[in-house]
């Protein structure tokens, strides 16, 4: 008779494992499913586990330990050495899962195991894996997933979607990032089969996503994926950008655990037990709750004025509560006698149990020597303002207080919340009543701050913590943005806010730009409407005064050049003779933020500095521009862009140079065209370029080949360095400016 229930399937295990028919092992567990199997071999002893696991193939066994529990995973990989469970187990398992098998070991093994995972992305996955705190989303994510840039055509992400697929089980989701890993939103495979081959993934991308961070409880991911109906949530980092995603089964194994504890809790059960522990462990854990059963004292209320204890059936009485003059009702349990109006009100529900009583008028505390007096009245929200030396504000009260009874005049309240960023303010002759703090929740409602891009968590939470409402529309088409509500705009500089945006947004008092450069915003025009338009351009200088001397120190010393000859095989030392900076004079065209910090790191290196800004005078090393053309051996670009600076540095800017310079440039590309830098460099009037920006600059760099011949020419040229305008980014410069926008943002009146 063929075995079919767990447990003869399990006793025919036993048997043939026993036995040493290992064929009839396979034959036996070769149509059942490997949560199935691993149900089966949860009661078996490890050996005959171990057993089992050898006479199947790695992909077979591996996908079966997955199901056991963390106490059986522990015991079966502790037989196994850190090399084995690396080219074994791990390979064939997602990184949550391996994550997971590996949470357990100790800190030494999980060394090892790291140590020999061939695939070096892999490993440093699993190892960020493993730093993410237990019960959060970062600990329950798998990294494994399909992504595509928005900047691709349909065409090109289905290519890309069918290399990636190779290294995922199941796709659940396409996600859509953008240049900096951003996430944008989802892809629908259905709009992917049917829409044309050449359709930018722009187009066609659902930008409702709905998403989580790495630090977010799972208990929440639960509860965000089901009320979304989601199968699969994407996980970002405080930036937005996508680490990784979270799918439905991992969440069900949330809801069990979360479902057991409770369970737990109203059983009375202290200690985790399982439903097959014996009579002993589910009395040990219940002991504390017995023991509080068992002591009827602990439920007597203790008895009231004029009123003694007498034995009376179990009942469920309301007495008031007194406590502020207002009449809640609140139960009473044990064998207290109850009153006339008790029993009036048991016996007909529309009897008050009490009557009613008034609210007691306003009342003077005493005042102690050096402290202040305190006024306390009765209010319809918490108190404002806390007295720590003598006096503590009550609940649901207003305190105002006068320094020995001085008059001060109006003075701000101490302690207070913030409605809104205008403080509060009191004197001694008026009450600060409910229209007036209706007045200020009206206005802090009013105060909504849109945010089109991801920023900074430091800017969120100043602007929460100033009375703004967030609206938060990352990757909102332009025309479907809620300006009409907006008291503020923030932004990356992704969007072009002219008069026509503007005109929609009538309430709009600042423009809050998360950069350094205003060139996208209409300043002017926002100005006639009274609108403060915000930037932080010394919140990234530091930044980018070391990636200019990064570009700098580069070109001269060939660093990247040679390392790229080195990575092809290559050992030419001849051909890469450096170029020393010392006694050379740099030129720095452009002393606002980013020139001053790029100065002050050259005079460090005892370098001759030279600067010149048509707006600015007075700093040192202030010269002309003609003499920074005839004595500089380096010239570094930082000027804004500006109608006046737009082409500056052309082809004839560089026929008066006289010493054939270097040429920096970490500002804007449509400072320096680069065909006319390309044909001053071929020409011998420059000797390289180090560029952080490039006026043909996108998202990508498609296309770039066809608009710029010269493009691929200039990449395999010795002398010329480019980076992909990340000059300002930093994890200080980011924060940095956050905060100096917090400031300016609560400067604006």
């Amino acid at each position: 008779m063929t075995p079919t229930t767990t447990h003869e399937l399990r006793a025919e295990l036993r048997r043939l494992l026993s036995e040493g028919q290992d064929s009839a092992v396979v034959d036996l567990l070769e149509g059942l499913h490997s949560a199935d199997v691993a149900e089966i071999a949860q009661e078996l002893e490890i050996p005959e586990v171990l057993a089992m696991l050898q006479l199947l193939p790695a992909e077979r066994w591996t996908d079966i330990l997955v199901y056991f529990d963390d106490e059986l995973q522990s015991e079966i990989l502790e037989n196994f050495t850190g090399k084995e469970i690396a080219e074994v187990v791990l390979e064939n398992i997602d990184s949550d899962d391996a994550a997971d098998l590996m949470a357990d070991l100790s800190e030494e093994k999980k060394r090892e195991v790291l140590q020999n995972i061939e695939d070096v992305e892999y490993a440093k996955d699993l190892a960020d894996l493993l730093t993410h705190a237990e019960g959060t989303a970062g600990a329950l994510m798998a990294t494994e997933m399909v992504q595509v840039n928005e900047n691709w055509t349909v065409s090109r992400c289905v290519r890309e979607m069918c290399r990636q697929a190779e290294e995922v089980e199941v796709v659940h989701a396409v996600y859509v990032i953008d240049d900096h890993d951003i996430l944008l939103g989802s892809l629908s495979l259905k709009k992917l089969l049917t829409t044309g081959a050449r359709t930018p993934i722009a187009d066609v991308y659902d930008r409702s996503v709905r998403s989580v961070t790495s630090t977010t409880d799972e208990v929440e991911v639960a509860r965000i994926m089901k009320k979304y109906d989601l199968f699969v949530v994407p996980v970002v980092d405080d930036m937005g950008r996508l680490l990784g995603r979270i799918t439905i089964d991992d969440i069900v194994d949330v809801i069990q655990d979360e479902a057991d504890s409770n369970y737990q809790l109203m059983s009375g059960l202290s200690d985790e037990v399982e439903a097959g522990d014996g009579l002993f462990e589910m009395t040990r854990a219940r002991l504390p709750w017995l023991m509080v059963g068992r002591n009827p004292n602990l439920y007597r209320r203790r008895p009231q004025r004029g009123r003694t204890l007498a034995p009376s059936p179990t009942r469920l009485f309301h007495a008031p509560d007194r406590s502020h003059g207002r009449q809640r009702r609140r139960p009473i349990l044990g064998h207290c006698r109850p009153g006339p109006r008790q029993l009036e009100h048991a016996r007909n529900p529309l009897v008050p149990p009490v009557p009613r009583t008034r609210r007691r008028p306003l009342e003077r505390s005493p005042l102690r020597p050096g402290h202040s007096r305190v006024l306390v009245g009765r209010g319809p929200r918490t108190a404002l303002c806390r007295r720590r030396r003598g006096f503590a504000a009550q609940r649901d009260h207003f305190c105002f207080a006068l320094r020995n009874r001085r008059a001060l005049g109006p003075q701000p309240l101490r302690n207070r919340p913030r409605l809104g960023h205008r403080p509060l303010y009191h004197d001694d002759q008026r009450h600060l009543g409910a229209e007036h703090l209706l007045r200020h929740r009206q206005r802090a409602a009013r105060m909504r701050a849109l945010l089109v891009d991801t920023t900074h968590p430091i800017l969120e939470d100043g602007l929460a913590s100033l009375g703004y409402t967030l609206d938060r529309c990352y990757g909102v088409a332009l025309s479907d943005l809620p300006l009409s509500t907006a008291t503020g705009l923030v932004l990356r500089g992704r969007i072009a806010v002219d008069s026509a945006l503007l005109d929609r947004a009538p309430q709009l008092k600042w423009i809050a730009r998360f950069g350094s450069g205003m060139e996208h915003i209409d300043c002017a025009a926002a100005s006639a409407r009274g609108i403060a338009c915000l930037s932080a351009p010394e919140g990234n200088a530091p930044a980018v005064a070391e990636h200019a001397l990064g570009l700098l120190l580069g070109l001269t010393k060939r660093v990247t050049w040679s390392a790229r000859e080195v990575a092809a095989g290559q050992w030419n030392r001849a051909s890469n003779t450096g170029w020393e900076l010392a006694g050379a004079t740099v030129g720095i065209i452009g002393y606002g933020h980013t020139g001053p910090a790029f100065a002050d790191l050259l005079r460090g290196l005892g370098l001759r500095v030279l600067a010149h800004d048509a707006y600015r005078s007075g700093f040192e090393g202030e010269s002309t521009l003609a003499q920074i053309q005839a004595e500089c051996d380096v010239i570094s670009l930082h000027l804004p862009l500006s109608p006046e600076t737009k082409g500056y540095a052309d082809y004839a800017f560089w026929q008066q140079c006289a010493h054939q310079p270097w040429v920096i440039n970490t500002s804007r590309g449509n400072i320096l065209p680069l065909e006319d830098a390309w044909r001053a460099l071929n020409d011998g009037l420059i000797r390289g370029l180090g560029l952080d920006v490039v006026d043909l600059e996108k998202a990508n760099l498609e296309g770039l080949t066809e608009a710029a011949p010269f493009w691929q020419a200039m990449l395999n040229h010795p002398n010329v360095l480019i980076t992909p305008h990340i000059a300002g980014w930093s994890t200080q410069s980011f924060a940095r400016m956050a905060q100096i926008l917090v400031d300016r943002v609560a400067g604006v009146a």
